[in-house]
């Protein structure tokens, strides 16, 4: 099978999300290895993940923790791995510096421990129906432009890969623009984030689907994109995505709040769509391939 055809396997294993909200997210270092693994041996090809303290079970953002997660999985795995960027701003988050943001990934970049990095290019109000309903708590997810151009800074000093959620369209667009702006000789591998409790951006629809990938083709045709959620169910939509040329993102950072299915469960789920296709999933060699065809030269 041409490995182009491929289907590029994602698992974000946690995200945010504290204990109480999802419980079966795992959090140290040893349980975020441990489920990494795991769903790559299933076959997954690219593992995200954010770091927690042990100590306070609040996100951390040091590249020590990060660093001991990515090289524990890469002892046993040559899989795709890469954490988050710190919040700024928002939810109480300090206001970091541009510099100061990125400082966690420019240290595992200079390590060689990083290839790919998050680069979500645009802010959004982040509330829930329930929350808007209620007069609940709210906040903003912040990603000003001066902020991205470092992001791109350091991918083009490091031939980091940025992944951009998009989490409202205008994100797709201004990280296309940025990237033709800085010469960018990377492609950018979006994520279409659907959303149901949430009122940012559309829903797991099909014509919201089809929305997206009409886009991508005006504004960035050469960039992969795969299929994901905020807090989601997406499996209904995968066969749809395969078919449009796109790949798969799951796990429990994504999925509904509460949710009953390991990460593990959710790939191998994923994984039965794309054999039930025809399809076989990518490995990570056959990923970093498809990527470096995809470059500009």
């Amino acid at each position: 099978m041409n490995e182009e055809s491929k289907i590029w396997i994602e698992v974000s294993l946690n995200g945010p999300h504290s204990k109480a909200a999802q419980p079966l997210a795992p959090h140290s270092v040893s349980e975020i290895v441990e489920e990494g693994l795991a769903c790559a041996e299933a076959g997954a090809s690219i593992v995200h993940f954010h770091g927690f303290d042990d100590a306070t079970a609040m996100q951390c953002y040091d590249a020590d923790t990060y660093g001991r997660i990515i090289e524990g999985l890469r002892a046993h795995s040559e899989v795709i791995a890469y954490g988050t960027v710190p919040m700024i701003g928002g939810f109480g988050a300090p206001l970091l510096t541009a510099e100061e943001r990125y400082r966690p990934t420019a240290e595992l970049a200079a390590s060689g421990l990083l290839e790919w990095f998050v680069f979500d290019a645009g802010s959004v109000n982040f509330a829930s129906y329930q929350a808007v309903a209620e007069s609940g708590p709210t906040g903003m997810y912040l990603n000003p432009v001066d902020y991205l151009r470092e992001g791109l800074r350091l991918a083009k000093a490091h031939g980091l890969y940025p992944t951009c959620g998009v989490w409202e369209p205008g994100f797709m667009r201004t990280a296309a623009a940025l990237a033709e702006a800085e010469d960018l000789s990377r492609p950018i591998i979006f994520k279409f984030d659907f959303s149901e409790h949430l009122t940012l951006g559309l829903p797991p629809k099909d014509y919201a689907l089809d929305t997206y990938h009409r886009l991508l083709q005006e504004t960035a045709p050469r960039s992969p994109w795969m299929l994901a959620a905020v807090g989601a169910d997406i499996m209904h939509l995968i066969p749809q995505a395969m078919n449009l040329g796109g790949h798969i993102r799951v796990g429990l950072e994504d999925a509904k709040l509460g949710s009953e299915k390991t990460n593990l469960q959710l790939v191998e789920t994923a994984l039965s769509h794309v054999a039930d296709s025809g399809r076989q999933a990518a490995s990570p060699a056959e990923v970093r391939s498809a990527l470096e065809a995809a470059s500009p030269r």
